[in-house]
């Protein structure tokens, strides 16, 4: 998880760039969030039910990264309310 978090946020093929003594620091810092990983990865509701479920205000930042701004795409895209 270390290595898809560090090339998510600083770009692909950081996190072989970066010396050993510099990830492992990073690693143990991670607490154990699989909860949340598990809710990004495994979750099935679809944008309609979303659209139906909640009034949502949705902000972003010029910068958001990628995978953020598609969320936030499909979520402009779906909850025109």
């Amino acid at each position: 998880m270390a290595e898809r978090l560090f090339d998510c946020r600083l770009g692909d093929g950081t996190w072989h760039a970066t010396p050993d003594n510099r990830r492992a620091p990073f690693a143990k810092s991670l607490p154990p969030n699989f909860h949340k990983w598990d809710a990004v990865t495994n979750e099935c509701t679809s944008v309609d039910v979303w659209k139906r479920l909640l009034a949502t205000l949705v902000l972003s930042y010029q910068a958001t990264l990628p995978p953020i701004a598609q969320i936030v795409s499909l979520l402009v895209e779906a909850c025109t309310h």
